[in-house]
């Protein structure tokens, strides 16, 4: 998922992340996460880049999911919360099984 809120050749990023287990199988992932750039990288009508002022914003992304780990692999439902001035701020997840960041799989 591409946020064009993220873009910025120089900033500072700070996150936390935390584990509640439920039972022996299931526990709760909880995730927070705040982007500052110094200048953020902005596209104009012509698509032509050009930097906006500096610390003009910051930006947040947050994520709660539900994981049971099955004895055929792991089952999650993941809730994502983007900065809600992105177009798509919320997205929802189902996976079973391990994902990974295969590079195909992003283009």
């Amino acid at each position: 998922l591409f946020q064009e809120s993220f873009r910025a050749h120089i900033y500072a990023a700070f996150g936390l992340k935390t584990i509640f287990e439920l039972h022996k199988n299931a526990d709760i992932r909880l995730e927070g996460y705040a982007f500052q750039p110094y200048h953020t990288l902005l596209a104009d009508h012509n698509n032509e880049a050009y930097y906006s002022a500096r610390f003009d914003g910051r930006f947040y992304v947050a994520s709660g999911a539900l994981v049971f780990h099955s004895p055929l692999g792991p089952v999650s439902l993941t809730a994502n919360v983007y900065d809600f001035k992105a177009e798509h701020p919320l997205s929802l997840l189902f996976n079973f099984g391990y994902i990974l960041h295969n590079r195909a799989a992003l283009e």
